[in-house]
């Protein structure tokens, strides 16, 4: 079992890496980070302030409806204050959180590609040259019956993040129809897009029977951005 311990042991071991001189592991080294998304009800820039406080190193602000982060509700003012507050408080900002459920519905297949434009868009206006990665679960049904739906989807999306130089990555989810890091390679092998990238999250491969450094073997070509929290039965 990967517990946050050990993983933390493991991220540590990357660090003393990284300060030793190796090239290799300071690029690919973690920073260990908090999201906004517990934090619904704090102002963006008080949140920021707090995950600093805490020690933190980096951030990845939620973009869902009803978090002030949504992207709707933020002017170019609004996002400027957020941007200086990042800089201020020196964290890097790698991720932003969206949620996004393919669907064979025109109408709102087109709302949510205007949700994926406007969190690319948010990614570039809070680091132009350095924009964090945009990530998301695909909600739940079998996952072999929505693999075209997702296939033709996710390039679309693959397509605008690429427009904005932002890494798309899709998150394996317990209870998703993509629920295994071994099917997001499959959808991202098919669609052969350098922009779409995995979350790994064995968070939702505990106690399923999953063999789960398995599971990271295969998603580590594609893998863009790590989740951790403890897992209890």
């Amino acid at each position: 079992m990967l517990g946050r311990r050990n993983f933390l042991a493991i991220c540590g071991f990357q660090a003393a890496q990284s300060a030793c001189g190796n090239a290799l592991a300071e690029k690919r080294a973690f920073t260990f980070g908090y999201s906004t998304y517990a934090m619904k009800n704090f102002d963006a820039t008080d949140a920021i302030r707090e995950i600093r406080g805490v020690g933190f190193e980096s951030l990845e602000l939620c973009l869902l409806p009803g978090w002030p982060t949504e992207p709707s509700k933020l002017d170019d003012n609004s996002r400027k204050k957020i941007r200086e507050e990042i800089l201020k408080s020196k964290l890097k900002l790698t991720a932003l959180m969206e949620h996004l459920v393919p669907t064979a519905d025109p109408n709102q297949a087109k709302a949510l590609e205007k949700r994926v434009k406007l969190a690319c868009q948010m990614a570039m206006d809070l680091n132009p040259q350095k924009p964090p990665l945009l990530q998301t679960v695909l909600g739940s049904g079998d996952f072999e019956k929505l693999r075209p739906l997702y296939e033709a989807t996710l390039k679309g999306w693959a397509g605008i993040a690429g427009e904005h130089k932002v890494v798309l990555a899709i998150k394996p989810h317990r209870f998703g129809a993509m629920t295994l890091p071994s099917q997001a390679v499959t959808l991202i092998e098919n669609i052969k897009s350098p922009w779409l990238k995995i979350v790994y999250d064995p968070s939702h491969l505990m106690f399923r029977g999953i063999d789960i450094y398995e599971e990271l073997k295969k998603a580590q070509p594609y893998l863009a951005h790590v989740a951790i929290k403890e897992d209890r039965k």
